[in-house]
């Protein structure tokens, strides 16, 4: 599971112990060597620590906690991974000054911003990063699927560019994440939270009433969730126990028959796999205070809503490229 696998034990997080006469540490996560432990900030036995384990000892770079905190430990395991914890200043500023230039950017943009649109992610989500919009198209409907434009905000060459590429993703661990771009841009401009506008990629996709693709279209676009909803509120709505927000009632409806006909229209041959995630919850010392198992259900599946729709929007788009690699001439906007 480590990058640094075969590569000797380097920087780990490590448990510090009482051996005696000296104070030893040993890699937390994986298997690996002892070490005295020869400088550093102070640690104690029972504590938790980044560890630089060299050919004379063992050196603490950075405390993080006690082992018997299940949070610590959790944050421990990031660092463990490589992911720094935070941003430096330049990247955090470099990440303001994206936002206000993004907006500058001589790039034509549909305004979408009049057209219902919401978003559906887990209820402890922080950031936004994609939406759906949908209407009735004679037998049919037209689906619009809305990606937050962060290529907008992070340009070629830039040192957020350099960072992300880095980090290669956000990092998700229970109660806590380290996000790929500073939260100027990941918790805010990219996220595509409601009520306010925001700068998106948008595939406009129209389905027959088989699910079948009849058009698509591919555009940079302005827009304006209208509700944020998440997998619990839509099991209770889709299950006739709650109401959906009436703003965005009728085009809910709309991509829930896409999502199913979409779903109906996939290869026999397609693999689905449904499965549980444990879900944490800590109080205030950092302490696991309950578990529990949180099943797939309608709203959480891919072959439903927004996972079901970002899906064909992929394989357009994937047709297209095809098309423009055998030499014939496509027009994306």
């Amino acid at each position: 599971m480590s990058p640094r696998r075969g590569a000797g034990p380097g920087r780990r997080v490590a448990s510090v112990e009482r051996r005696g006469r000296f104070t030893v540490v040993e890699p937390l996560f994986e298997r690996g060597p002892q070490a005295t432990l020869a400088g550093g900030p102070r640690v104690g036995p029972g504590d938790i620590a980044l560890v630089d384990f060299g050919a004379r000892g063992a050196k603490v770079l950075r405390p993080l906690g006690s082992a018997e905190r299940a949070r610590d430990v959790v944050d421990a395991l990031l660092w463990d991974r490589g992911t720094h914890r935070g941003f430096r200043p330049e990247i955090e500023d470099a990440a303001r000054d994206g936002v206000t230039a993004a907006r500058e950017l001589p790039v034509e943009r549909r305004d979408l911003t009049g057209l219902a649109t919401f978003t559906v992610d887990p209820a402890t989500a922080r950031d936004f990063d994609d939406a759906v919009s949908a209407e009735a198209e004679g037998d049919g409907v037209r689906l619009w699927i809305h990606i937050a434009d962060v290529s907008a905000h992070v340009r070629p060459g830039s040192v957020l560019e350099a960072e992300a590429l880095r980090r290669g993703t956000s990092t998700y661990v229970p109660g806590t994440v380290e996000p790929m771009l500073p939260r100027a841009l990941s918790d805010d401009a990219c996220s595509l939270a409601p009520g306010v506008e925001r700068l998106a990629v948008t595939a406009e996709i129209v389905l027959g009433g088989e699910g079948e693709p009849r058009s698509a279209s591919f555009f940079r676009s302005r827009i304006r969730s209208d509700a944020r909803l998440d997998y619990d509120q839509l099991d209770e709505i889709f299950a006739g126990r709650a109401r959906p927000p009436a703003e965005v009632a009728t085009p809910l409806g709309h991509a829930r028959r896409a999502a199913a006909a979409l779903a109906a229209h996939r290869p026999v041959g397609s693999l689905e796999i449904e499965s549980f995630e444990p879900e944490f919850s800590f109080d205030e010392d950092g302490a696991v205070v309950s578990a529990r198992s949180v099943y797939q259900t309608e709203a959480q599946l891919g072959t439903r809503l927004s996972g079901g729709c970002q899906r064909q929007a992929n394989l357009d788009a994937a047709f297209l490229w095809d098309f423009a690699q055998v030499g014939t001439t496509v027009v994306v906007t």
